[in-house]
């Protein structure tokens, strides 16, 4: 998670969103999620789970869906 933080960071001070193909560490954030309230706003985005839905997502503008927030799983 220490080397992901950064990440997350640029998240919160940008758009919110973080497109990564590390299962590991979005389980451990979306773990994290329960107890920290400002994770749960944060979408985190794998494309090789759905690459042509992220792929549509990313073309119409990559607003936050409910299934990608941390807080959803």
């Amino acid at each position: 998670m220490r080397k992901d933080a950064p990440l997350v960071e640029a998240a919160w001070e940008a758009d919110h969103t973080v497109v990564s193909t590390d299962k590991k560490a979005r389980g451990l954030f979306g773990e994290l999620s329960a107890s920290v309230e400002s994770l749960r706003s944060i979408v985190w985005v794998n494309p090789d789970e759905e690459p042509e839905q992220v792929m549509i997502w990313l073309e119409r503008g990559a607003r936050p869906r409910q299934n990608w927030l941390l807080g959803s799983r």
